[in-house]
């Protein structure tokens, strides 16, 4: 009875081991999630977050608003994104904007702020300066959901320091493209492509600030504290002097 009890538990184990292997290769693990505290940030800072969209499309179109919204609903169809409560724009140029003042990142605008990725980890920039001076500081390649994108083109129409690239700003007949595997100048600009070919996107997002970092308003500072005290000690010698003459009143 004993050894038939233990072909039973053994004949248990095998099929949960084999249970395990075959749930391990079966495309059921977990899918990235996206990261939106860059780690080594405190309360106090600001930084913003960019990412290359999972989703592709044309670039046919002229308006920079058609490209706003199709990064800025893509951001907050993940729940994540869209807590941050923030407006993102695309990394785009068109025949009317540049794609550095489509995001606010024009470097004789504003010093700007790190640019972080959604794995929570990778830096792309220093601020705008950074950014748009001919590489960045590792790949673009990682989507809205945290996941790493491979090797592929990225719509842009501009050059490296932000500015359209004339004549091939998204719009026109033949667009320029970055790409996702080069850190240096080619990740904003590579090649031209007819605009209803399908390519992904680099979207960015407004400035976004740690809460925290401020002192509490309900903590007098130390200056305020000293002419308290002072203030204090004032009554106090008043009342001893009033005190001190109704005594001598009544004698």
């Amino acid at each position: 009875m004993v050894s038939s009890y233990i072909r039973t538990v053994s004949r248990t184990v095998r099929q949960f081991g084999l249970a395990i292997v075959l749930l391990s290769g079966s495309g059921a693990a977990a899918l990235a999630a996206p990261i939106t505290l860059p780690a080594g940030l405190n309360p106090g800072d600001s930084y913003r977050l960019a990412f290359v969209t999972s989703i592709k499309r044309g670039a046919e179109e002229t308006d920079i608003n058609a490209y706003n919204t199709f990064v800025n609903n893509l951001a907050n169809g993940v729940t994540e994104l869209a807590a941050l409560s923030t407006t993102w724009s695309a990394i785009a140029s068109t025949s009317a904007i540049d794609a550095r003042d489509n995001t606010n990142t024009n470097p004789g605008a504003s010093a700007g702020v790190p640019i972080y990725l959604t794995d929570g980890i990778t830096m792309i920039a220093d601020d705008n300066a950074d950014l748009w001076d001919g590489d960045i500081d590792n790949l673009f390649n990682i989507d809205e959901n945290g996941n790493t994108v491979g090797v592929d083109q990225v719509w842009t129409g501009s050059v490296t320091n932000g500015t359209g690239n004339s004549g091939n700003e998204l719009g026109s007949n033949n667009p320029i493209t970055g790409a996702t595997h080069f850190p240096n100048a080619i990740w904003i600009t590579v090649t031209a492509h007819p605009n209803t070919a399908q390519w992904r996107m680099y979207a960015i997002s407004d400035t976004i600030t740690i809460p925290g970092g401020e002192p509490d308003p309900e903590i007098a500072a130390p200056g305020q504290v000293g002419l308290l005290i002072l203030g204090i000690a004032g009554v106090a010698v008043v009342r001893r002097r009033k005190h001190s003459r109704g005594s001598h009143s009544d004698a």
